[in-house]
């Protein structure tokens, strides 16, 4: 059957996202095709998007080996066929066979297919992904490493940062979402949203996507932490989003990474390290009260840097707040050295 290959690939780079590095199960590192769909499955997220090549009955082709082979493909479009025990792709002068198993034993009838949607702005999603950005990963402190969302609110605390958006999302439920399976998806721009058997499902253009999904209590102490605070008023430089992406170079890829801020003696420090290097920035500031640190997600921060550039330092010195529109942020306040390398 003849293909189109960047509509193959499209679909391919959506399904992948739920896909797993390692074999967490037998097939999660394998795209499955099915007659009018293609699904990848990691046991915590998966993804499905719409595509036919021609197959009558399920295979599972390894994910690495088709992405590399399509992407070698300069032809717009490719035949594809099923050819015994492999699948085969023809271009005008190329072919490639991949084999494939026709015994799919990944679990991707485990995963509820709902048939009411609600819709989800884009602002709830962005609000959803900026939680995650304050969320730990430390799995022996589960709730540090979820989002709590409900209908009129959504939340995450890793015990050093807080984060609320009073928002109503179009989920009707309250559940928490492990952080990494919405970093996960953050290349994903969905539009419809429900809640089915302990999945979160959310669907958007040519592509369906589930996360697995708990209902356990969160902290039930995080109202009394926010509101107006009373302290002291700092304007961040006009430039530290720049600073911030400077820093960023010499920090480790993921989605936990952190910068070091400091502010004090009239000057605000962004401070960025890993293991090949460090990267050190300063820019005056009008604060001359005693020295404070905090630790922040690098695209947390742009963020809010869209929103704001006005920050609350309470009165002891403990926490910092920024609050704007419908989002309030507290980061605990560090000790910081002034050692230099």
């Amino acid at each position: 059957m003849k293909v189109i290959r960047q509509e193959l690939t499209d679909a391919l780079d959506k399904a992948a996202v739920g896909l797993s590095a390692q074999e967490v199960l037998e097939q999660s590192n394998c795209f499955v095709f099915e007659s009018d769909a293609v699904a990848a499955f990691n046991d915590e997220v998966m993804v499905s998007c719409p595509i036919h090549i021609g197959v009558t009955e399920a295979i599972a082709v390894s994910a690495k080996d088709m992405m590399a082979m399509l992407a070698r493909f300069p032809d717009d479009a490719v035949d594809i066929q099923r050819k015994g025990p492999d699948l085969v792709i023809k271009g005008a002068r190329k072919a490639a066979g991949i084999a494939c198993e026709s015994e799919i034993t990944l679990p991707l009838a485990q995963v509820p297919r709902p048939k009411k949607w609600r819709a989800i702005d884009e602002h709830g999603f962005e609000l959803i992904q900026q939680a995650a950005r304050s969320c730990g990963k430390d799995l022996t402190q589960y709730l540090t490493t979820c989002v709590h969302i409900t209908p009129d609110y959504i939340e995450a605390c890793d015990n050093f940062r807080l984060f609320r958006a009073t928002h109503a999302c179009g989920i009707q439920k309250e559940l928490l979402v492990p952080a990494q399976a919405i970093h996960a998806i953050h290349g994903l721009s969905p539009t419809h949203v429900t809640t089915k058997s302990g999945w979160l499902h959310l669907k958007g253009d040519e592509f369906t996507a589930a996360i697995r999904c708990t209902h356990e209590k969160y902290h039930d102490d995080i109202d009394g932490l926010l509101g107006s605070m009373k302290g002291r008023k700092v304007k961040l430089p006009s430039n530290l989003r720049e600073m911030l992406n400077r820093a960023e170079v010499m920090q480790d890829a993921g989605h936990d990474t952190r910068v070091t801020i400091t502010i004090g003696g009239g000057k605000l420090r962004i401070e960025s390290r890993k293991d090949s290097g460090w990267y050190r920035e300063t820019k005056k500031v009008a604060y001359t009260g005693p020295e404070i640190a905090f630790e922040v997600n690098p695209q947390f921060m742009h963020d809010i840097l869209k929103l704001t550039r006005r920050v609350t330092i309470t009165n002891d010195m403990k926490q910092m707040q920024i609050a704007v529109d419908d989002i309030q942020f507290v980061v605990s306040l560090i000790a910081k050295g002034t050692d230099e390398d």
